[in-house]
């Protein structure tokens, strides 16, 4: 090509041009940053396509599960929060004097104003509480007690936990057709003392729990919900400590080393008063036969005679106690079961098949029964009422005596 050609020198000019001019300044920070965001944006990318990929259906999946879990939590709280203190609750302690007293009282408070979580602590003397138709409480001075659960109209028991010292308890007996229905319980650490209807002591110890048992019978097991509590049953007079971990170790002690049991509270009325004999008439004092002086003088009564005196009889000797066997226990448990439950409804068959466990003092003498499983309060109590008064002569530790009974 030949430089005259208008085309070259044109292109020619340009470049001379173009070498003249100065390159513009690139901006490199802004460059390095897109760069940098794009790098990012691909290891993302490729992160997410590693994972598996959840559908939609899935998704929705986990978001009812998630729900549901919500709910049964909210739900589950709820149900304890009602009637129950929530587990690890904070106690609400409560002074005796903001405790209104019962109606026509002044010495036992209203237990039916304390709720779930409430704390109460005896001062220096005793304090009761009462809540009418279910328990008379007793705090001893230094106990302190909390509600773990309120009775309620549907019967659910009340539940007293036990933090330090000892309280007794007077329970009403409920009327009801379920016979091993709860009315009162006792928590100590995490074992249980319920009551179907008695009057009890429970004394929290370091590593136990003393039950002093004065009538009726009660329930010794594990803590849980209001209802039955299973484990071991006391019947009658009995004294027993047990472990804080359910109750899983029992210890059966002597009755003759407990203090004597308070007297139950009664309706004071006024004695009646006295019938003062005149004494009988000395000899000086006695009249002297009667002369008449006067033809109308009236005539005087006789001299009183002296009864004679008699010796009271010695008493007589007690009878001494039966002697019991294994076949006296059947005999007991038969007409304790012909007493309760004869005579019910003829087309309604009754059977119950269980174990009595009789425990025995150092001379052979019923202390307490024990039914596995527990049985209804009043037939167990028949029973052991039944055995009390004998001895078994030779035997010693406990006796278990299976059984059977139908009509």
């Amino acid at each position: 090509m030949s430089d005259n050609d208008p085309g070259t020198r044109a292109l020619e000019v340009m470049r001379g041009a173009l070498a003249d001019e100065m390159p513009p300044a690139l901006p490199w920070d802004a460059i390095e940053q897109k760069l940098d965001e794009r790098i990012d944006q691909e290891e993302q990318a490729r992160a997410s396509r590693a994972l598996p990929r959840i559908g939609r259906g899935a998704r929705i999946g986990l978001a009812l599960c998630a729900a549901a879990a919500a709910v049964i939590a909210v739900a589950s709280f709820g149900a304890r929060s009602k009637h129950e203190a929530p587990a690890g609750f904070a106690v609400r302690w409560r002074a005796p004097e903001t405790i209104a007293f019962l109606p026509g009282s002044e010495s036992e408070r209203d237990l039916a104003l304390l709720r779930p979580g409430d704390g109460v602590e005896a001062g220096e003397a005793p304090l009761t509480l009462v809540q009418r138709g279910i328990v008379r409480v007793t705090l001893a001075p230094g106990a302190r007690a909390t509600v773990v659960a309120a009775a309620t109209e549907a019967g659910d028991a009340l539940v007293l936990g036990l933090e330090r010292g000892s309280l007794r308890a007077d329970v009403t007996p409920r009327k009801t057709s379920a016979g091993l229905v709860e009315t009162f319980a006792v928590d100590v650490g995490r074992t249980r003392v319920a009551a179907h209807g008695t009057a009890f002591t429970v004394v929290r110890g370091s590593d136990d729990v003393l039950v002093d048992l004065e009538h009726g019978a009660v329930a010794v097991g594990p803590a849980g919900r209001p209802g039955t509590t299973t484990g071991r049953l006391l019947v009658g007079r009995a004294r027993a400590s047990f472990s804080l971990d359910g109750g899983e170790i029992a210890r059966m002690l002597s009755v003759e080393d407990a203090p004597p049991a308070p007297p139950a509270p009664v309706e004071t009325t006024p004695p009646p008063k006295p019938v003062i004999a005149p004494p009988p008439p000395s000899v000086a004092e006695r009249p002297l036969p009667h002369v008449p002086d006067r033809p109308d003088a009236p005539p005087l009564p006789p001299a009183p005679v002296e009864a004679p005196s008699v010796v009271p009889e010695a008493p007589p000797a007690p009878a001494p106690a039966p002697v019991l066997t294994r076949a006296s226990v059947h005999a007991g448990l038969s007409g304790c079961f012909e007493t309760h439950y004869r005579g019910g409804d003829p087309s309604v068959r009754l059977s119950v098949a269980a174990t009595v466990t009789v425990s025995l003092d150092t001379e052979g003498a019923v202390s307490s029964v024990r039914f596995d499983p527990p049985l209804e309060p009043r037939f167990m109590q028949c029973v052991f009422a039944a055995l009390r008064p004998g001895k078994f002569v030779g035997t010693s530790g406990p006796v278990a005596v299976p059984f059977q009974l139908g009509q």
